[in-house]
């Protein structure tokens, strides 16, 4: 059995689906069949989890000529003891983090939870400013597996978690990708993560984007079908039936109020500032309103 060697960790509504949809693609890759298996972040509650032998059987297929064997949970990074369980499991890990605009990525996971039925405040400036009470254990939906999910905030003050990130693992093990420049040239940054990955290009020339921002034509039957794909994970079919995707249609989602966007600016402002210190990179433009 093959142990997995490097993990997307991170961050949720970044491209972390897309970049492992990519690499799953490349002869010398094996990627878990099942996105999310949040094994390793055991101080957040998941609604699918796979550990021990279920976790180990999710590699089963990886052989010699699978020179990368990975597993993408995007929650790993928030994640107080992910980090430090992984590198007690394996041997030298590589860590690929994906970052973004902290404001755009809060609105992006808003929408997120409201398409798979986990939140139920519709407005997103309301659902920033129910944070605190949520943090309380008040106002949280039916259904909820993780409250942390809700705190926005929290969610996404990516300086912070890769500060913590940083503080456990060396800087060489761990690859950044910016979302801003996967959308800028998406072959120029695969091709860096192969090599961070000690992996040939594989040619590809088509880099499709997955969980764009889309809705369900019939909202009430959302919480049926999440059920149905948790279950599908479980007993061990992960191809989709087809199903789900009957029932989605894809939107462009509006533009932020600017109101709204000048006070996630000023919330995001030191975590940005934190950043661009850790990255060494100029995000300036991150903090315009």
């Amino acid at each position: 059995m093959r142990k997995p060697n490097f993990f997307i960790i991170g961050a949720p509504k970044c491209g972390t689906g897309s970049l492992a949809s990519w690499l799953a693609g490349h002869p010398n890759v094996y990627m878990s069949p099942v996105k999310e298996p949040n094994c390793f972040n055991t101080d957040q509650n998941a609604r699918v989890r796979f550990q021990g032998e279920e976790y180990e059987a999710l590699f089963r297929r990886a052989n010699s000529s699978h020179l990368a064997v990975g597993e993408a949970s995007v929650w790993y990074l928030a994640s107080e003891v992910a980090v430090p369980k992984i590198l007690e499991y394996a041997d030298c890990p590589k860590f690929i983090v994906m970052v973004r605009n902290p404001v755009e990525m809060a609105y992006s996971l808003h929408d997120h939870m409201l398409y798979y039925g986990i939140e139920n405040e519709k407005d997103f400036g309301k659902a920033w400013q129910l944070q605190k009470e949520r943090a309380r254990g008040r106002n949280i939906p039916r259904g909820c597996f993780e409250p942390k999910h809700f705190q926005y905030g929290w969610a996404c003050s990516l300086g912070h978690h890769i500060e913590r990130l940083l503080s456990f693992v060396e800087r060489k093990q761990v690859h950044f990708v910016f979302l801003d420049d996967i959308r800028k040239d998406a072959r120029s940054e695969y091709l860096k993560v192969l090599n961070f990955l000690g992996l040939e290009d594989d040619g590809r020339t088509e880099f499709p984007a997955k969980n764009t921002a889309k809705e369900h034509r019939l909202q009430f039957i959302a919480p049926i079908l999440r059920w149905g794909a948790t279950f599908k994970k479980r007993i061990g079919i992960y191809k989709s039936l087809g199903i789900v995707k009957l029932n989605t249609r894809y939107r462009q989602r509006p533009p932020m109020d600017n109101q709204l966007r000048a006070e996630l600016v000023q919330y995001f402002r030191e975590d940005i500032r934190l950043m661009e210190r850790l990255l060494n990179r100029d995000l300036s433009d991150w903090l315009r309103t």
